[in-house]
């Protein structure tokens, strides 16, 4: 079944790919009272058999300290999947988060560095999100929560 996906989505896919992850299309009924009619999600993917939603997003400068965020979001979409990939451009480089949904319970937004590590005023945040980077063996076997 061939998808074309949006071009930072298909970069991403080809990334996992190459790390020897199978990748297939996720399709879904159009609608429950036509269950022949399938669509193929143009976010959302099943990697080894575990669904995954990915977001590819651009970075923004922040005040007041000026560096450059990315924000994710943890809408309805990406809460029916099982995994949030998580996709910025830093360079020619494409960072990649594997973040389990479990981890994003009570959670609405994420906003990470498109480079190094947060920078800490006074308070660290609830989560370091850092540690979800290249996180790829959460997708090589089932995690028992």
């Amino acid at each position: 079944i061939k998808v074309d996906y949006p071009v930072g989505i298909q970069a991403v896919i080809d990334k996992i790919k190459r790390r020897g992850i199978p990748v297939t299309p996720y399709i879904f009924p159009a609608q429950p009272s036509a269950p022949y009619l399938a669509r193929r999600s143009q976010t959302m993917v099943l990697v080894n058999d575990r669904l995954c939603t990915i977001q590819f997003r651009k970075s923004r400068k922040l005040t007041p300290n000026g560096r450059e965020y990315v924000r994710f979001d943890n809408n309805v979409r990406v809460r029916k999947a099982e995994f949030a990939l998580w996709a910025m451009r830093s360079g020619r480089a494409i960072k990649v988060y594997v973040v389990p949904l479990t981890h994003l319970r009570n959670v609405s937004a994420v906003y990470l560095p498109l480079e190094g590590n947060y920078v800490y005023r006074g308070r660290k945040p609830r989560k370091d999100w850092s540690r979800y980077e290249r996180a790829w063996h959460l997708l090589r076997r089932k995690v028992h929560t």
